[in-house]
């Protein structure tokens, strides 16, 4: 089966900006479309993006000539093609983000000519067994992705229950009682929402959403251990002092804090070791701006023992092949892998299946609000329907 054409044209994120979409045709008639996210916290050493326009551009100049006419259903063959096109070692040429979508919409549009779902068509190209993650929900948003004053960037509340289905009704409960608390103790304007659906209450203390996390559970009478809670300090984009390794210490000990992600600089391999000593396996230390999907990256971690958890975010290395092989490579590690949208979203719902697909211990895809977040939650739904 041959692609028949390839084309792109621009989309709005959910902030507002411009990104790429792409669509692939094959020869049968079947198109599949992908649009690629974009970080607005992005770490330094990521795949380079180029602007919608240049990727547009890309795409009907350089890449249609090279790839339409030839049968491309085998995704690690034409991931391998798209990196020879592209031809530097961060993308920077034709962009990650004109990759990713690309790279997505081939495999989607040979899963749909197979009448197969995404996610059982990546497991099986990439060998994994796939299962349902636990969802980490970004119920209060700071740093970059709110103006609100607060110093970290995501504060999330983590199910710990197997159901898919009740998981979300949990966290759908807990977030509309979290919205209560927060406007009686700061005002109905701090429940205006960030990047990725989270609350914005103003507070300069770090711990003053843990309190209302707290305060949410209790009036919903959920018990202790169906709840953890997890903290994005995003600390390469923290313009505050960052807190040493007693600090994470009690949030772990006395909080029920067992989710840290990018508590140091994102170059900062000794501190990340040292916290990951001092925490063992009481807590997930989890890199994203440390590691960034990228596999020269994960092996310094891995040298270091820097991390024991992993960010997997597609458009930050550029293609579905890329990204499976930095699954796999983690997996090698001991690492926990939580597959994770970026603050600029789109109603793709590729992540889901991804994360279903390579058994992803989680998924980040923000609150349950805001149709690009919630498109995500009931991909998910439909994903345990087909499961069954």
């Amino acid at each position: 089966m041959t692609t028949a054409d390839i084309r792109a044209r621009p989309v709005l994120t959910s902030r507002g900006t411009w990104t790429v979409a792409v669509y692939v045709e094959l020869s049968d008639g079947t198109v599949a479309v992908c649009a690629a996210p974009e970080g607005k916290s992005t770490g330094a050493h990521e795949a380079r993006v180029v602007s919608p326009t240049r990727a547009v551009q890309a795409v009907e100049g350089e890449l249609r000539p090279a790839l339409v006419g030839r049968n491309w259903e085998d995704q690690e063959k034409f991931d391998r093609e798209l990196l020879t096109l592209d031809g530097t070692e961060d993308k920077a040429h034709l962009g990650a983000n004109t990759l990713i979508a690309l790279s997505v919409a081939n495999a989607k549009a040979h899963a749909q000519r197979k009448r197969m779902p995404l996610w059982r068509l990546l497991a099986a190209q990439g060998g994994f067994a796939p299962s349902l993650p636990h969802i980490l929900s970004n119920m209060v948003n700071g740093g970059v992705h709110a103006g609100s004053g607060l110093p970290f960037q995501e504060y999330l509340v983590i199910p710990q229950v197997a159901h898919l289905e009740y998981a979300i009704h949990i966290l759908v409960r807990f977030y509309q009682e979290l919205g209560e608390v927060i406007a009686a103790r700061c005002g109905a304007q701090a429940t205006a929402v960030g990047d990725e659906g989270g609350y914005t209450p103003r507070c300069e203390n770090p711990l003053e959403p843990l309190e209302y996390f707290e305060a949410a559970r209790k009036k919903l009478r959920l018990e202790e251990e169906l709840i953890h809670y997890g903290i994005d300090v995003a600390a390469s984009s923290c313009t505050a002092k960052l807190p040493g390794h007693i600090f994470y210490g009690e949030l772990v000990r006395n909080r029920r804090v067992r989710y840290v992600e990018d508590p140091y600089g994102e170059d900062d391999f000794t501190s990340h070791a040292a916290l990951v000593r001092a925490l063992g396996a009481c807590a997930w230390v989890v890199g994203d701006d440390l590691t960034v999907t990228n596999f020269t990256r994960m092996a310094a971690a891995h040298e270091a023992r820097a991390v024991n958890g992993i960010i997997i975010k597609p458009n930050q290395v550029g293609t579905l092949t890329e990204t499976l092989k930095a699954v796999r490579k983690a997996r090698e590690y001991g690492w926990k892998v939580i597959v994770s949208h970026r603050s600029g979203e789109t109603t793709d719902t590729y992540l889901a299946d991804l994360a279903v697909a390579v058994g992803a211990d989680g998924c980040k895809i923000g609150a349950p609000a805001r149709g690009e977040r919630t498109a995500k939650y009931n991909r998910l739904l439909e994903i345990a329907g087909e499961m069954e």
